[in-house]
């Protein structure tokens, strides 16, 4: 069971921008288990679904949404994330809708050649986070499973609406009158002088006399 008063939950947007290098790790599901790889070795996977040679080369560059992609003279390939890239050499923009894709170069311009999406599916995967330990990331799951246990163990509060400060003149054929809200009426005056409980009753937000009072009687809920 995880304690949230040690987890601490950040989203992407949250997190230091830093450049990628080969060395940097990066998580995947095989089955239901959490694994990690490194950036060198997602490039290897990459090159061989692409059947690339040492002809063509990885480029390192870090380009950005929106970003223009780097000149290119020779066949190579690179890594982008989800967005719109310009393209070079007068090849047209290039849209990403994965959060890793690769590119490549024929020496002049660049095309998509795969995207690759690497969102992890939480479903199945159960992480125990002890006390004091933080060099391992809890499932998104864990985390708002902790959190709604927490939610649904405090006890629901009554919301009690007040009768609001009102009172009505009587018009000598009236006898339903209307507070407005659905708060509990507990007690009824009449120039000041309160009624019986059983010479009044409430549906929702208006309360009948079971008389017609007189014209120009103030009526007041409380």
């Amino acid at each position: 069971m995880i304690d949230p008063n040690v987890v601490t939950t950040a989203r992407v947007g949250e997190l230091p921008s830093n450049p990628i290098s080969l060395t940097d790790k990066i998580p995947h599901e095989i089955g239901t288990e959490l694994n990690q790889s490194t950036v060198q070795q997602l490039a290897d996977l990459i090159g061989d679904y692409l059947g690339t040679t040492s002809s063509l080369a990885f480029n390192p560059t870090t380009v950005a949404d929106g970003q223009t992609l780097p000149v290119t003279t020779s066949n190579e390939w690179m890594l982008v994330g989800k967005g719109t890239f310009q393209n070079v050499g007068g090849g047209m923009a290039i849209t990403t809708t994965e959060e890793l894709n690769a590119i490549t170069s024929n020496g002049s311009f660049w095309s998509l050649a795969v995207e690759i999406p690497i969102n992890v599916e939480l479903s199945g995967i159960t992480q125990n986070i002890r006390s004091g330990y933080t060099q391992t990331t809890p499932s998104e799951n864990a985390v708002y499973l902790a959190l709604q246990d927490i939610i649904n163990s405090i006890p629901t509060i009554p919301v009690v609406l007040k009768v609001p400060k009102i009172y009505f003149i009587a018009n000598g054929t009236d006898n339903t009158f209307d507070i407005g809200v659905a708060a509990e009426i507990v007690l009824v005056l009449i120039d000041n002088a309160p009624i019986l409980d059983s010479l009044w009753d409430q549906t929702g937000t208006t309360f009948t006399l079971n008389f017609i009072p007189d014209s120009g009687s103030i009526i007041k809920p409380i």
